[in-house]
């Protein structure tokens, strides 16, 4: 278990870092407000969020899934239930249907979390200045006071 954390804190650093250098030469080249920095005030409280997100909240809601799925879905969907007829379809046709059922479950969970999860949900609207780390500012309602950093 510990091993598995410390792999996942050590491929996460080395994404963030090849991530953040990327977007650092992408806005010194097209920068999208030319009067902020490209290190903004709430760096810090986005960084310590994505890695809080990576470290604890993933790992929890993952768990939580699989303890939902394994105790009580399992046994109303069958395993792998429509891998048969996917695979009949054309490749092209796979990758949109990934796509859209990507790009529309994430729409509708995320329009839940503003509807009926609101105080969870506000972590990831709260950013003063956005950034390109923004998006990975998720959750506990907690979180806004204990990363003030």
């Amino acid at each position: 278990m510990l091993q598995a954390t410390l792999n996942t804190l050590t491929q996460f650093s080395l994404e963030i870092t090849i991530a953040g250098c990327l977007f650092f030469f992408l806005e010194r080249l097209k920068p999208a407000d030319k009067n902020q920095p490209f290190i903004k005030k709430d760096s810090k409280q986005e960084l310590a969020l994505a890695f809080l997100n990576v470290l604890v909240s993933i790992p929890l809601f993952t768990a939580l899934v699989f303890y939902i799925h394994q105790y009580t879905l399992s046994y109303i969907l069958p395993y792998q239930a429509f891998n048969e007829p996917i695979n009949a379809l054309p490749l092209g046709l796979q990758m949109f249907l990934g796509a859209f059922i990507l790009d529309f479950s994430t729409y509708w969970r995320h329009r839940f979390t503003h509807h009926y999860m609101w105080r969870y949900h506000s972590i990831h609207h709260s950013a003063v200045q956005i950034n390109w780390l923004t998006s990975m500012r998720l959750h506990p309602p907690r979180y806004r006071y204990c990363c003030s950093l």
